[in-house]
């Protein structure tokens, strides 16, 4: 079950807004007078051949426009009923009445959502209809707004218990561990929708990425590894006169070669809070080296009685008075540190960097390592009173990067895994089989041929997964990816005083060439600089000018520079060829030249044969 129609009465700049999310249904809808006059359905000939896409994309939208014109507006309204927590998403402001068309694998059978906070029995005045008309199984919520934003509905929509929206966008609020408050039960029963931003940093996610792709045997990502870091620290003697006498003394613990990862964690922490320990002594007094000496050997001697190197750890956190507001964090020390000792890591080589002190590849694909990779999700996502303050305290002991990536795969991984983290095997999603899948200009982050690239490599992702089957909605304003999606899927905005309106544009854009979307001043907004924008554009402009001749073009110095200067070869060899081609276009000029260049060839072979002639 997908969503073909949308209305919204009023949110944002969406005011009595009507939107076809599929062009093989023609949908006829009125609202006026407070109700739903009209609602009729019938089915259109589909002119986008079946599996088009894929055997599991049921079709692509994208909503194109302008920044302000109402394409993520679009998108909230889809994904509004937030099933994070069990309540409604509040987002600025909340529609009044809206509603949702979806349907079935019945051609006669569609599900409405909706909302309305009018009590009138003919509110869906279209109900009343006659019998040869489609055959509505409607789901309609006749429900009111909490104070606490929660819907009390009336009726359950079991129709759409195989139905879920995923929104994702840069910057949206991720959903961490402690968010993660999903009802399965719930889940079960109707329509779940969840919005979420990309998951930059969610190793766990990353992990079983990886995995995943390994395990089928994907190309991409088999040099790509997750790290753990072990920082060089500090030491707080860099205030104290002639620190090198001391540096020796001041180390708690000797780290050896082949030590225990779990072992390196606790001493290198440990000695950095040692050093901490002593400072906090000494400061602000008028100390000799001798007497600091004592003082850290009589508080190694009282340290080393205590036999367990944990215990040692746990022992100064509790007698350094300013660790008593990060009393918490000790907590999840000792339980990451639990968890570290069971998992398999190799100790890699590694040109050394000042602030690294030993580097391991977590190796296999153990359940024990996830488990420790989703307790160091939880430890730098949690809520904490002072955040920076925890996290800066917490780096200090490991930290988790992934390795063997460009920073383009990099955007992809983040992008790739937050959508496996929702429809993988311990996903939320993982017993939906209907999916639409919304992408609120994820692209914009994107390098321009990752750009380019973004739905081959989306589509090729999601066939991964052979039970469910999707719909794509994109918020762009990307000539590469409308490039890559046929008309019929097009939705093109504008903004009409303040409202945001669908307008009416006859382009071809599939497989189109970027500089023909490039003359249409809706795009690029975001993908180039602007600047750089509107040079490139004001090239194109001067070569289709019928004006200017050939030879004006190509010998333009201004011209030549900004075609060699674009990074992007995609653009630069179209502007190249578009020069050719405008000599090609005019005979006349085209054949004189040509008569030139040949006369001109002649000459140089007569001239070569004649000095030959003269040597012979």
């Amino acid at each position: 079950m997908f969503p073909i129609f949308m209305w919204v009465k009023e949110y944002k700049s969406l005011e009595n807004f009507q939107v076809n999310f599929d062009k093989s249904y023609n949908i006829e809808f009125e609202y006026k007078e407070n109700r739903i006059k009209k609602l009729k359905i019938s089915k259109n000939t589909n002119k986008i051949p079946k599996h088009f896409y894929g055997k599991n994309i049921d079709s692509i939208n994208i909503i194109i426009g302008k920044n302000g014109t109402g394409k993520s507006s679009i998108l909230e309204m889809m994904s509004l009923f937030d099933r994070v927590n069990g309540t409604y998403k509040s987002y600025v402001e909340y529609p009044r009445e809206f509603l949702i068309i979806y349907k079935t694998n019945n051609e006669k059978e569609f599900v409405l959502e909706g909302y309305h906070e009018n009590n009138d029995d003919e509110y869906f005045e279209f109900l009343q209809m006659p019998k040869d008309s489609s055959i509505f199984l409607v789901n309609h919520y006749t429900f009111k707004m909490t104070e606490n934003y929660e819907f009390k509905g009336t009726n359950n929509p079991k129709n759409l218990k195989d139905t879920a929206i995923l929104r994702i966008k840069y910057g949206e609020e991720k959903i961490n561990f402690f968010e993660k408050k999903y009802s399965y039960e719930e889940a079960e029963e109707g329509n779940y929708k969840i919005n979420t931003g990309v998951s930059e940093g969610n190793k766990a996610t990353i992990y079983e990425y990886f995995i995943n792709k390994k395990n089928i045997q994907s190309e991409l990502y088999q040099d790509a590894n997750i790290v753990m870091e072990i920082p060089e620290l500090d030491f707080y003697i860099d205030k104290i006169k002639n620190p090198f006498e001391i540096l020796k003394e001041i180390k708690l613990f000797n780290i050896l070669k082949e030590e225990k990862i779990k072992d390196v964690v606790i001493k290198n922490y440990s000695n950095y809070l040692f050093s901490y320990k002593i400072w906090k002594i000494i400061e602000n007094k008028s100390f000799q080296v001798d007497e600091i000496l004592d003082i850290i050997k009589t508080e190694k001697i009282k340290l080393k009685k205590i036999k367990n190197t944990e215990q040692i750890l746990e022992k100064l956190l509790e007698e350094i008075k300013e660790y008593e507001n990060v009393k918490d964090l000790s907590n999840k020390i000792h339980e990451i540190l639990l968890l570290l000792n069971n998992i398999q890591v190799s100790e890699l080589n590694f040109k050394r960097k000042t602030n690294v002190l030993k580097k391991y590849e977590i190796k296999g694909t153990d359940s024990r390592i996830k488990k420790f990779l989703e307790k160091y999700d939880e430890i730098v996502n949690y809520p904490w009173t002072n955040k920076r303050l925890y996290l800066s305290e917490f780096e200090k002991i490991l930290n988790i990067t992934e390795e063997g990536m460009s920073d383009g795969e990099r955007v992809r991984v983040n992008i790739f895994s937050t959508i496996h983290r929702f429809l993988g095997e311990n996903g939320e999603l993982k017993n939906k089989k209907y999916v639409t899948l919304l992408f609120d200009e994820v692209e914009m982050f994107l390098h321009p041929e990752w750009s380019r690239t973004f739905l081959d490599d989306l589509l090729l992702e999601l066939k991964d997964y052979t039970n469910k089957q999707f719909k794509i909605i994109f918020a762009s304003h990307s000539p590469f990816l409308l490039s890559d999606i046929c008309s019929e899927g097009v939705i093109y905005l504008k903004k009409e005083g303040k409202k945001t309106i669908l307008e009416e544009i006859e382009i071809k854009n599939f497989g189109a060439n970027i500089i023909d979307l490039f003359k249409n001043t809706m795009f690029l907004k975001s993908t180039f600089g602007e600047f750089a924008t509107k040079k490139i554009k004001e090239v194109v402009k001067k070569i289709d000018d019928k004006t200017k001749s050939y030879f004006e073009i190509k010998n333009n110095p201004e011209i030549n520079y900004i075609i060699e200067e674009i990074g992007e070869k995609l653009i630069s060899n179209k502007l190249k060829s578009m020069i050719e081609a405008k000599l090609e276009n005019n005979d006349k000029e085209y054949y004189k030249n040509k008569i030139k260049e040949y006369e001109a060839r002649i000459k140089e072979i007569e001239k070569a044969e004649n000095k030959k002639t003269k040597n012979d």
